[in-house]
């Protein structure tokens, strides 16, 4: 009995040996996971700290709903509550351009201008503009009825999904969803 005993304690410490280099190997792997995850997340750049949020934000490459929140989230950026927009149309006006116009207000806004990017492909252009008829619609006034419309030309292929978001002064963010290009 005692051989077996000595033969048991024996032959499990290479078990118990391996166990443990298993687990400390596991937990290295995981940690240098995290790690790596953690460093490569949705970081500004250091050359965007002190800068407009809309600024930043349109240095990032967003082709997605998703890679627009991880960069909203990084900036600081909420979705808003306030902010109310549509698209009105997606007009191909060549092989390779589409025309993307909507509208984006704040109705308790006073007269800060919205600001819209347009993002296709991970590339971003914007543009704003008076709309009476939308500001008479929501009731607008003190200065909130100036720069809600946007009218943009980009490259976007047939099918392309175009990221469109209007960015208000309380570094709030609203995703307008227009339909795929043309």
């Amino acid at each position: 009995m005692d051989r077996t005993v000595k033969y048991s304690a024996i032959g499990g410490q290479p078990a118990m040996r391996r166990i443990i280099l298993m687990s400390a190997t596991a937990a290295v792997l995981i940690g240098t996971f995290a790690l790596t995850l953690w460093l490569t997340g949705s970081q500004p750049p250091s050359s965007l700290a002190g800068r407009p949020p809309i600024e930043a934000l349109a240095t990032y490459k967003i082709s997605n709903r998703t890679e627009l929140i991880d960069a909203a989230v990084a900036l600081g950026l909420h979705a808003s509550t306030r902010l109310k927009g549509s698209i009105d149309a997606v007009k191909r006006i060549n092989d390779r351009e589409v025309t993307i116009a909507g509208w984006i207000a704040d109705p308790q806004g006073g007269d800060a201008p919205l600001d819209v990017l347009v993002f296709v492909d991970g590339a971003m252009v914007g543009a704003a503009h008076e709309r009476p008829d939308v500001t008479t619609a929501l009731g607008l006034a003190f200065g909130a009825e100036k720069n809600v419309t946007f009218q943009v030309t980009v490259a976007c292929r047939s099918g392309g999904e175009p990221i469109v978001v209007g960015v208000g002064v309380d570094e709030d963010y609203f995703l307008l969803t227009p339909s795929r290009c043309p």
